[in-house]
């Protein structure tokens, strides 16, 4: 496209009857239009000739810089290209400038400390506009790519943290938590501030080690955390389902999951000692 309009070859232009071309396989026609009577014939060199009723260059260099922003198929074998050219070009820009800045800021608050965005500055020539644009974009990709690695390694160790954790803290709680209620061994236990994915690494290796009904609260930025757990034994007389939707409406909250394995959140965590007593006296 960019070396056609180097070339520079006139654009030409010729009313004529639509009779006359309807039927010419030279000629581009999109047969979603109507076409009135008379037709404009636009003509460049021997490689482009179409229907159109725009206002058009008289030669193609006038176009100015060409740059194509999207290209994709819209129909079996039709590709739809859109490109933006002179002037325009530095109104795409500006359009996408706080597309790029907004993307920084989500970029920014995953990880602190990102370096800034190049500042743009408008230039006469919308294709240093362009060239500014797309080291910008440049910036994000790397920014993006660095974030990603970033995220899995951080990941990583999360996981690694909570197991570590997690191994401890079962081992403790079944040996001073561990109590028989009404001949089924319990743990209820309120286990304070904890990240809701830590309850999953906890429960696994609690009955890893134990056998029984497990039953935890916790809290974290705000809200109360539920979760239970029942082994197979115990499951014709509690289900962790049950157990948790009992807790829910004492914390205003909700809860479910499957007679195994429940969880819940609600809106009040000063009210998991009632909700984690509730389960006590359900239990006796």
């Amino acid at each position: 496209m960019v070396a056609r309009v180097r070339e520079n070859p006139p654009v030409i232009t010729a009313e004529r009857p639509y009779e006359e071309v309807k039927g010419d396989p030279s000629i581009l026609q999109l047969f979603s239009d109507k076409y009135g009577e008379t037709v404009r014939v636009v003509e460049i060199g021997d490689y482009s000739k179409e229907l159109c009723g725009g206002t058009h260059v008289s030669r193609l260099s006038q176009v100015g810089f060409v740059k194509v922003i999207m290209e994709g198929g819209i129909a079996a074998g039709v590709r739809r290209i859109e490109a933006v050219a002179g002037d325009a070009l530095t109104d795409h820009v500006l359009h996408e400038l706080p597309k790029q800045d907004e993307r920084w800021q989500q970029l920014n608050a995953k990880k602190q400390g990102m370096a800034p965005l190049r500042e743009f500055k408008r230039q006469a020539d919308p294709h240093d506009n362009w060239l500014q644009l797309l080291a910008r974009q440049e910036s994000l990709t790397l920014m993006d790519a660095d974030i990603q690695k970033w995220e899995k390694e951080e990941a990583v160790r999360v996981e690694a943290f909570f197991r570590k954790r997690a191994d401890e803290e079962s081992t403790q709680l079944i040996l001073n938590k561990a109590k028989e209620r009404n001949m089924i061994p319990t743990i209820i236990e309120d286990i304070g501030d904890r990240d809701p994915d830590y309850l999953n690494y906890l429960f696994d290796a609690i009955n890893r080690k134990w056998t029984g009904i497990l039953v935890v609260g916790a809290r974290h930025k705000g809200r109360a955390l539920m979760a239970a757990s029942v082994a197979d034994a115990y499951r014709d007389v509690f289900n962790a389902s049950q157990i948790v939707q009992e807790m829910a409406p004492i914390v205003k909250g909700k809860g479910g999951g499957k007679p195994a394995f429940a969880r819940g959140a609600g809106e009040m965590p000063e009210k998991i000692p009632a909700a984690l007593k509730h389960v006590i006296q359900l239990l006796q």
